[in-house]
């Protein structure tokens, strides 16, 4: 018997042998098809051996066939089932923390999602599509705050900074919104969300992945957008209304648009400084501990927190809130996506 930090590599060997009698064929599918909309079979391929430089990782996250049949279809829920059973991904184990969560980025929820009958398969199968996704935002975020906790020392410490350094800053002020050379302000805003509380929001606000604007725009939490044709509209809008559900290019790109949103606007000033006071304190960031500052994310106000706080419980979702994601990269799953 393998044990846990030595399956994902195992797991691979087949990938690696098929991928030497056709690495020129992948690359010239890969190349071929820079923005990202083909359509093809899915298969593992690991990392190492793709084009690099595209989607959220380096390098890129490139899904692409290698068996030499380009189907142009999306991928069904019992493809992605048959992915994650290929490579061990089991949530009993993320939960206890036995296992880390692979680092398989999937573009689109599969189409036929909200046709899996059993419901306990179909929240299983969303929740090990989102998950990733969430750690991998977080821990995007975690080298941004790490880069800046590092410049902060240094100004701290008398040192001068490159130009280079100082226009990092700059535009990292003008990302998050805050004063040109405010750090402290810059620390409130660029830090994580607990995944419980990410994942509990996609749930609510996607309907386990069945939504019309999940399906349509990879819109896992329901931003709103205000300008004409800019996302889907709403089937039960009212007239005096104006508002489209913002629509994105990837799962991914949502998870990372939601935290932005979270980490910026003035309604969830709130949520960050009570983020800020864990932190100080060095307490775990959960999400149970943070719901009470996101009351104005929805029109449901202190409802809309208590049916997220009954999201986290029923689906033990606190659980992934110590959830780390696996050193091994891989490429899987789905269709080529951007990623980015």
């Amino acid at each position: 018997m393998l044990s846990k930090a030595a399956r994902y590599p195992t797991l691979l060997v087949w990938g690696i042998a098929l991928l030497g009698l056709s690495i020129m064929t992948l690359y010239g599918l890969v190349l071929a098809d820079p923005a990202g909309v083909m359509k093809v079979q899915p298969v593992r391929v690991p990392f190492s051996m793709l084009s690099p430089g595209h989607g959220v990782d380096k390098p890129g996250t490139w899904y692409a066939s290698i068996t030499g049949d380009i189907e142009r279809r999306e991928i069904t829920s019992a493809e992605l089932d048959e992915q994650f059973e290929l490579i061990d991904y089991r949530l009993a184990e993320v939960r206890s923390g036995d296992l880390a969560v692979p680092r398989l980025f999937v573009a689109n929820l599969p189409v036929d999602l909200g046709g899996v009958s059993v419901i306990d398969a179909r929240k299983q199968l969303f929740l090990q599509t989102t998950l990733p996704l969430v750690l991998r935002v977080n821990e995007m975020i975690l080298e941004e705050r790490g880069r800046l906790l590092t410049a902060q020392q240094r100004i701290d410490a008398g040192e001068t900074l490159s130009a280079r350094e100082t226009q990092w800053l700059a535009d990292l002020a003008g990302h998050y919104e805050t004063g040109p050379g405010d750090l402290e302000a810059l620390l409130l805003r660029i830090d994580i969300v607990p995944p419980s509380l990410a994942l509990a929001q996609a749930v609510t606000e996607s309907g386990w992945g069945t939504s019309r604007f999940v399906r349509e725009g990879n819109a896992l939490f329901g931003e709103r957008v205000f300008a004409e044709g800019g996302g889907v509209v709403p089937h039960e809008r009212s007239e005096q209304d104006d508002y489209e559900v913002r629509v994105f290019p990837s799962l991914i790109a949502s998870v990372q648009a939601y935290a932005h949103n979270l980490n910026t606007h003035p309604a969830y000033r709130g949520f960050r400084a009570e983020r800020a006071r864990l932190r100080a304190a060095s307490e775990l960031l959960t999400g149970r501990a943070l719901l009470g500052g996101l009351e104005a994310y929805s029109e449901q106000g202190a409802r809309y927190v208590k049916t997220l706080r009954h999201v986290i419980r029923d689906n033990s979702l606190w659980q992934f809130d110590t959830a780390r994601l696996h050193g091994v990269e891989f490429a899987a799953v789905t269709a080529i996506g951007d990623d980015s």
